[in-house]
């Protein structure tokens, strides 16, 4: 039994409702965090990954209460299924909703596989192309060659479907990491008139005499293969941006969250948890305050507005946010060479928070 019309009309059920009960004006910009949460909800709760007949469902709901959005219509102008023009790089802070967009987007049209891969440090060229493996059914003393993320996107897009590749905070993958894709997105024109990428896996094809002959190489149509990554911006994040090569291989497509935007997300979560829409601008207020502290080096991270809403939901009540928030010190304030919280930071952390909120004295030794 397909799962996806009950399950996006239960996702549309409860956005709807919770937009009816916050009594304010939201465009579909505001709505994107919300449905990200329930998202994130859903899989947090599942035993096994979310299934994508499932996923497809979300992100079909998330069009069909909030209409289409600007970056939504940057991304089809640009990487619709089948017709593919140039790889797209969403840049924002954290919390600006960038997966979320990336996942609506390939979610909802009609591509024929996506593959999803995550970006860190520990990613390795190797692993995007992919390697030997030990074959279990022989046990141990069998290899087959398995594709890493990257080739497996390429090789589909080969075989002729239309593939979308989301690579997760690119820009965390070391420089050196990504030589195979930044390579490979240097399109070529084959004799059949059609532009192709291509990304060598340096599997081998065929040995002679003891000597490797050829090696593979995955040639994907270019209008077949979309490609969408993100990165946060900020000399906070351990981010490896590269040269200007490489970032002339990508249209560039920046999320701002505005003060409106804000508000509005404020306002949801408190409205959800019953609180006073009220209480918004105080979280505004302290948002900004929190930005100049940082910039003065008064506090190492300043607060976002994840770590906000994180805060508001935590809350037992409305005169229990200034105690969650400042439970949320550890996130935003730095150590000593000790190992300690710098005593100075958290009480420029309280002073923040007592302006704006109440909170009882700290204890645990923070």
């Amino acid at each position: 039994m397909s799962l996806s019309l009950d399950f996006k009309a239960e996702i549309e059920e409860h956005v709807y409702k919770i937009l009816g009960s916050t009594k304010i004006k939201l465009d579909r910009d505001d709505i994107i965090p919300l449905v990200e949460k329930e998202l994130h909800a859903l899989i947090a709760k599942a035993t096994e990954p979310l299934p994508v007949e499932k996923r497809k469902a979300v992100f079909s709901a998330v069009a069909a209460v909030a209409g289409e959005s600007s970056v939504q219509k940057f991304l089809r102008k640009y990487v619709s299924p089948g017709t593919s023009l140039k790889p797209v790089l969403l840049v924002g802070d954290q919390g600006s909703g960038k997966t979320t967009e990336a996942m609506q987007f390939a979610y909802s049209q009609a591509f024929d596989e996506v593959v999803e891969m995550p970006g860190d440090e520990g990613v390795d060229a190797q692993q995007m192309k992919g390697g030997i493996r030990p074959y279990p059914e022989s046990g141990g003393t069998t290899t087959v060659w398995q594709d890493g993320e990257l080739a497996r996107a390429f090789r589909l897009a080969a075989e002729g479907k239309k593939v979308c590749l989301y690579i997760d905070e690119l820009y965390r993958i070391k420089v050196r990491e990504r030589s195979p894709l930044i390579s490979g997105l240097s399109p070529f024109r084959m004799p059949d008139g059609i532009e192709y990428y291509r990304v060598k896996t340096d599997r081998i094809m065929n040995v002679k005499d003891g000597l490797v002959t050829n090696s593979e190489i995955i040639r994907a149509p270019r209008h077949l293969i979309t490609i969408i990554a993100s990165t946060n911006v900020g000399a906070g994040f351990d981010v490896q941006a590269g040269d200007p090569a490489e970032a002339g291989r990508w249209l560039i497509y920046y999320l701002q969250s505005t003060e409106e935007r804000v508000k509005h997300i404020i306002a949801i979560v408190l409205k959800e948890r019953g609180f006073s829409v009220s209480l918004t601008p105080k979280f505004v207020r302290l948002l900004q305050e929190g930005k100049r502290l940082k910039a003065d080096n008064f506090l190492t991270l300043e607060p976002d507005i994840r770590i906000l809403c994180d805060s508001i939901k935590m809350a037992s009540n409305e005169m229990d946010i200034g105690n969650t928030l400042m439970d949320a010190a550890l996130v935003w304030v730095g150590r000593t060479i000790e190992g300690k919280c710098s005593q100075e930071q958290l009480d420029q952390l309280r002073k923040l928070v007592e302006r704006h909120f109440p909170i009882k004295p700290l204890v645990g030794g923070k």
